[in-house]
């Protein structure tokens, strides 16, 4: 039975229980010939769970429009992370020194991962910044339209001329013709 790669990966981003568990089983045998040649150190379940854990960072990363297969872009990701484990793993210098932040921070009721602010606490503040984003995409675009608002955001997503082009339908030079004028009409911003 052939695996279509492809589909698996669609099922998976529409959440279907049984598409991660294929593609774990599609991607064992890479994942333990790397294991054998790269981290043959290295318990083989463990690099299992971690080679599975870049799959599913893969998996959310992926892009298509790349012209890459996904196979060739978690073999990359999978060898680049293992050269980033053999860095991690060294030992360090017998003469570092290590402090904990616990034992420097003057009041000892609290830690210090209890003093650094939660991100996912602060919804109104994470809500309002959408808004002003929001608001700031309309005043740029104005009475450009909904095209003006997709090359913007292409654009902020750090898409390419070329791929803004490609996506939108449009010729490269509308595309910067577009984005030139969105500069012009806002001097006060700095270049998108």
């Amino acid at each position: 039975m052939t695996t279509n790669i492809n589909e698996l990966i669609y099922l998976y981003h529409l959440q279907d229980p049984e598409a991660l568990p294929l593609l774990m089983e599609t991607y064992q045998p890479l994942a333990a010939r790397f294991w054998r040649q790269h981290a043959a150190g290295m318990e083989r379940e463990d690099f299992m769970q971690f080679a599975n854990m870049v799959l599913v960072r893969c998996l959310n990363t992926y892009r298509q429009d790349l012209h890459l297969t996904f196979s060739t872009y978690y073999r990359a990701a999978l060898l680049h992370q293992i050269s980033g484990l053999h860095r991690h793993r060294t030992e360090p210098d017998p003469g570092t020194v290590f402090f904990s932040l616990d034992q420097m921070q003057s009041d000892s009721d609290h830690s210090v991962h209890e003093a650094i602010e939660d991100p996912r606490m602060n919804v109104s503040r994470q809500v309002h910044a959408r808004l002003l984003l929001d608001e700031m995409v309309r005043k740029l675009t104005g009475k450009k339209g909904e095209e003006a608002r997709r090359i913007l955001s292409l654009r902020s997503m750090e898409y390419s001329m070329r791929e803004i082009a490609q996506k939108t339908g449009l010729s490269m030079g509308q595309v910067r013709y577009m984005l030139d004028g969105l500069t012009r009409s806002h001097s006060g911003l700095a270049e998108i």
